[in-house]
């Protein structure tokens, strides 16, 4: 599945999110504006507890130039539980909402993403059993099916072969043209990631769900300290990245941050661009 050409200006007449039917889908996004940057910038990490090391993120995105900053931050393991509200200063980052699927294993996955993105959560879409979130966002490029996921150690090949098994059904339910996706898949593969450990059952079971469905793995360097690819980001559209840039000095975790830019993906603005119409009845 190849990327298609523009189509913002229908896009942007049609969508309106605070107009929508839909029940099943849950939407937080603010009032849309058109964000500074052309791009879609998207950080990666597994974070090992959101509570401690949110101190450290809030540094990273502060001292990262304006139009560097994330529009999306996925992260895993963020170890949060109903007791902390998202409006928490354990949670809540200035300019940015949050949406959160959290575990009581201590575990949970969260997705901050900037007031104005409008990305809609696809929660009839995610499964009960296995810790990942669904995600839509509409981008000058297309529709963007994004998907955070969580793999537990030696227990990877659940979230992977419903992937396999859903993956098609997810694409066609969304109409995307862009799948993204991503997380700490807890997988080992010597040549096709280029692990130390030796190639296990859920690295073979990620290589081949990427052979069936035409993905391509794009993170080439090393994301835990311990020298493997733990966290992945899986697309079928790997012209639309640019290199990974692989951040060593984020929070106390073990785990790296991954800053991926998605090239010409910037979100739609609210309204479209106006446009003339010539009135030849009243010349």
């Amino acid at each position: 599945m190849g990327l298609t050409p523009p189509f913002c200006i229908h896009v942007a007449k049609s969508y309106n999110a605070n107009k929508r039917t839909d029940q099943t889908r849950t939407t937080k996004c603010a009032p849309r504006t058109r964000l500074p940057n052309s791009n879609m910038n998207i950080w990666l990490t597994n974070i090992r507890g959101l509570r401690t090391n949110k101190g450290q993120l809030e540094a990273r995105i502060r001292n990262t130039p304006s139009d560097s900053k994330p529009d999306i931050i996925l992260i895993d393991e963020s170890k949060l539980d109903s007791s902390v509200p998202d409006d928490s200063h354990f949670i809540s980052l200035n300019g940015y909402s949050c949406m959160r699927r959290d575990r009581t294993d201590d575990s949970g996955c969260l997705i901050y993403h900037r007031n104005g993105l409008p990305i809609v959560r696809e929660t009839h879409l995610e499964p009960k059993k296995h810790e990942l979130m669904v995600f839509t966002i509409l981008t000058k490029s297309g529709t963007l099916l994004l998907s955070l996921v969580y793999c537990p150690p030696k227990k990877a090949i659940g979230p992977i072969d419903w992937y396999d098994k859903h993956l098609d059904s997810l694409i066609s339910k969304t109409k995307a043209n862009i799948c993204v996706l991503a997380g700490d898949f807890n997988c080992h593969h010597r040549e096709w990631l280029a692990s130390r450990s030796p190639t296990d059952a859920e690295g073979k079971a990620a290589f081949n769900l990427c052979c069936a469905h035409d993905l391509t793995q794009i993170v080439d360097k090393p994301t835990h300290k311990l020298g493997n690819r733990l966290d992945l980001i899986i697309t079928d559209a790997p012209n639309i990245f640019s290199p990974i840039t692989i951040d060593h000095d984020i929070a106390s975790s073990d785990h790296y941050l991954i800053v991926q830019t998605m090239l010409k993906a910037s979100p739609l603005s609210e309204n479209p661009p106006p446009r003339r119409v010539w009135l030849y009845k009243k010349s």
